[in-house]
C-alpha cells in the first residue's frame, strides 16, 4: 500500500444483522472493512505508527512539563529568599529610622540642635549595614 492509499482509520464492519434484535453480533469468519463508519457496530481501527508518533509526543510533553514544574519550584524559592531579605533590610531600617529619631531627640533635650545641623537620615533599602 503506498503513503496515499493509506487510511490513518479503518472500521471493521462484524456484523451483517445491524438492528435484528435476535442476532448476536460476534466477530464472525466474513469481517470486512471501510475506511467510513457504515453501522454503530463497527470497530474502529488506528494505524499503529500514528499512535506510536502521539504517544512519543506526549511524552516530549510530559518531560517538558516537569522541567517546567521543576523551574517554578526553584523560582518560587528564590523568590521566598528574596522576600525574606527584603523583610530583613526593612526591619533595619525600621530600627536605623527609630535610632535616628532617639539620637535627635536627644540632641533637642541637650539645647545642642542651634549649634548642631541634623541632618535627614534616611535608610536605603539597597545597602546592606
Amino acid at each position: 500500500m503506498s503513503e496515499t492509499t493509506k487510511h490513518d482509520r479503518i472500521y471493521l464492519q462484524v456484523c451483517d444483522h445491524e438492528g435484528d434484535e435476535n442476532f448476536d453480533c460476534e466477530f464472525g469468519d466474513e469481517i470486512t472493512w471501510c475506511k467510513d463508519r457504515i453501522n454503530n457496530s463497527d470497530v474502529e481501527y488506528v494505524r499503529a505508527d500514528l499512535v506510536a508518533e502521539l504517544e512519543r509526543q506526549l511524552d516530549i510533553s510530559k518531560a517538558r512539563e516537569a522541567a517546567y514544574r521543576e523551574e517554578v519550584v526553584k523560582l518560587a524559592g528564590e523568590l521566598a529568599e528574596r522576600d525574606a531579605e527584603i523583610e530583613r533590610l526593612s526591619e533595619h531600617c525600621r530600627d536605623y529610622d527609630a535610632q535616628a529619631e532617639t539620637d535627635a531627640g536627644i540632641i533637642k533635650s541637650d539645647g545642642k540642635s542651634d549649634s548642631i545641623a541634623l541632618q535627614s537620615i534616611t535608610c536605603d533599602a539597597t545597602t546592606n549595614d
